[in-house]
């Protein structure tokens, strides 16, 4: 089976391998409804990729910024 993240980029029932699975519980989206999802799916990634950044930041200061033992 297919994780839900698939679900979404394949878009399909054919092309997610899922068939009645996928009308079940996708059937109902609308193109419309599934561009709002990419697009917030995708702000989110950008989120968390800025996170990751600030904390290297962060660490990396602390770390120059610090005096030896």
């Amino acid at each position: 089976m297919q994780s839900p993240c698939q679900v979404q980029e394949a878009g399909t029932r054919e092309t997610s391998g899922l068939g009645e699975l996928f009308d079940a519980h996708a059937g109902q989206i609308s193109k419309a409804h599934s561009a709002f999802l990419q697009h917030w799916d995708r702000l989110i990634d950008l989120e968390a990729q800025d996170i990751q950044v600030s904390k290297g930041e962060l660490f990396t200061g602390i770390l120059l910024n610090s005096s030896p033992c």
